[in-house]
């Protein structure tokens, strides 16, 4: 992936292309922050089937693994985070924790334990699995919708930069940005809570991870829906998504209530 979008990005640029690449990768980052990783993991608020099932695909749709596989590792990590068992954690090193990681060759049947251990009810449910066997085919869609709608806007080269900066490009920020708070999130910020881990706020992290960044503060209180603590901690996929979905009730029971300022540090 990192390959063909950086062959890719000068022959087939185009102001379109780049467009929809700084438009799609917040899009896309927030599928991973509010559906994999505050819904799906943490379970910080409630939803229909159906929507359940369309944010799924949303979140899907990010590359960065199907549900099962995204849920399982997180929850690993935090039930064992920067501790020797931790699959990412920067004592390890920091490339590790970034990318490294996901290099290593899985033992046979260590994926399907890993699910039993940790996201039995979701590998239970038959949608779930069906994701987890067609992951790679709804990207090979996209990636077809991506060059036809180029195609027919304006010819085989548009069609090319869409799928270049729409799918390729994309997804290497969004994978980047995301693998930033497994790294930098646990070496570089400050910390609002005492936990047993090395998470920090990092604002940087928080701006381009739509408010992922906060990580101190999901590590201190992981089920709240709500990331940033303090006025000037924006939580972009709290305020876009999240809260606009709780007032027009698509999504309820949101675990939103900011913990008690005395739990802080210093206070």
């Amino acid at each position: 992936m990192h390959t063909v979008a950086l062959v890719g990005f000068y022959p087939l640029f185009t102001v379109e292309g780049l467009i929809l690449a700084l438009v799609s990768t917040p899009i896309f980052g927030m599928a991973i922050t509010v559906v994999y990783h505050r819904y799906l993991t943490h379970k910080g608020f409630k939803t229909s089937t159906f929507m359940r099932r369309a944010l799924s695909i949303w979140g899907l749709l990010a590359g960065e693994g199907p549900p099962l596989i995204w849920v399982a590792n997180h929850l690993w990590h935090h039930s064992d985070s920067d501790q020797e068992n931790d699959p990412h954690s920067p004592k390890h090193g920091f490339w590790h924790s970034h990318i490294g990681w996901m290099m290593k060759a899985d033992e046979k049947g260590a994926l399907n334990d890993l699910f039993m251990k940790y996201v039995p009810q979701l590998q239970r449910d038959p949608f779930m699995r069906m994701l987890n066997k067609t992951y790679i085919w709804w990207h090979v869609a996209v990636g077809f919708l991506l060059f036809g709608i180029g195609y027919l806007y304006a010819g085989p080269h548009m069609g090319g930069s869409l799928v270049i900066y729409g799918l390729f490009i994309r997804m290497m920020l969004v994978w980047h940005i995301t693998w930033a708070v497994n790294s930098v999130t646990h070496v570089w910020g400050y910390r609002t809570y005492e936990t047993t881990d090395d998470s920090r706020n990092n604002w940087l992290v928080a701006f381009f991870a739509v408010g992922e960044g906060w990580h101190n503060n999901h590590h201190a209180f992981p089920a709240c829906a709500r990331a940033g603590h303090r006025w000037w901690e924006i939580d972009i996929s709290y305020l876009v998504v999240i809260w606009p979905l709780k007032m027009i009730r698509i999504i309820w029971d949101v675990n939103d209530k900011l913990p008690d300022k005395s739990k802080r540090l210093g206070t």
